[in-house]
């Protein structure tokens, strides 16, 4: 990860949502890149695996609710894109990764309470039941069709 932020790589590469053409980038390198992103992001998963039985105890209530964290996490980064742009223009690059751990242990801290977890958990829950009960109506059950 430092050696990407080292490199000065785009960040637009970490969203994953455009092609490479938006980024001017060839198919080749694109894939490349696409790559080596992908296997730091498994390899930091598989270390973080590694060790988590060694984590410490702050860190399992938000691995327990890590659904309002893994869902919600994207909004609050693009919404902090322009004032992260500004405090790494105003200070160095150092300072600036100490103030996205900063932010980012406070952004883990907030959305792993159990009341964002509930609230995350419960709209899912009734959007997988609306989502199933138009189904149902609009693909005929197999019990249905055999009778």
């Amino acid at each position: 990860m430092a050696l990407f932020f080292l490199r000065d790589v785009d960040r637009r590469w970490f969203y994953g949502a455009r092609g490479f053409e938006f980024l001017d980038e060839s198919l080749p390198y694109g894939v490349g890149m696409r790559v080596l992103l992908l296997s730091s992001a498994m390899l930091s998963t598989i270390v973080v695996l590694a060790f988590s039985d060694h984590l410490a105890s702050f860190l399992i209530p938000a691995g327990q609710h890590s659904l309002a964290i893994y869902l919600i996490h994207g909004l609050i980064v693009r919404a902090l894109d322009v004032p992260m742009d500004s405090a790494l223009d105003l200070t160095s690059g150092s300072m600036t990764i100490v103030l996205c751990f900063c932010v980012a242990a406070i952004i883990t801290w907030l959305l792993s309470w159990s009341r964002f977890d509930q609230a995350i958990r419960w709209y899912s829950s009734a959007l997988a039941g609306l989502v199933t009960s138009a189904g149902s109506r609009l693909i005929p059950s197999r019990r249905a069709a055999q009778h």
